[in-house]
Order: structure tokens, then sequence, then C-alpha cells
């Protein structure tokens, strides 16, 4: 299972770094799997990926991505979306 904050890294690390070619050739490519294929891919880079340290993320990057996460999901609740 992913971690809270590992997914509040990766949102933060996303705004701070563009993707380089080799990585947006690996994200067309991976897009262009099945949905079978695709789970596998993601299940393999999770796995990965837990391998890999990640630096610790500061309280005010914690409480800033927790509060963009449950106002996301209040929208969802209320336009009757779900996660």
């Amino acid at each position: 299972m992913i971690t809270v904050p590992l997914l509040l890294f990766l949102e933060q690390s996303s705004e701070v770094a563009p993707v380089t070619a080799n990585v947006r050739q690996l994200l067309n490519s991976f897009d262009k799997l099945p949905e079978a294929e695709q789970r596998e891919a993601a299940t393999e880079i999770l796995r990965r990926s837990l391998q890999i340290e990640f630096p610790p993320l500061d309280d005010a990057v914690l409480i800033e991505r927790a509060e963009e996460l449950f106002l996301s999901l209040d929208q969802q609740e209320d336009s009757g979306e779900t996660a």
C-alpha cells in the first residue's frame, strides 16, 4: 500500500520537476498498454519505488497537501462523485 507521505511527495515533486523525455516516453508507452498490463506495470514500479529513499517532507508541506486532498474529497462528495 502506498503511504500518504509518499503520495504527498509525488504530488509535490511533479510540481517541482518537469518530466524528462525518457519519462514522457515511458508514460506514453504505459498509456498504450491494456488495463491489465497497466496494473502489472504499476505494481512493479510501486514495488521498486519502495527501495528509493525520498527526502523528508516538512510539516508545512504535509499540512498543505492534506488540506488540498480533503478539499478535493469534499468537492467530489458534494458533486456526487466517488473516489
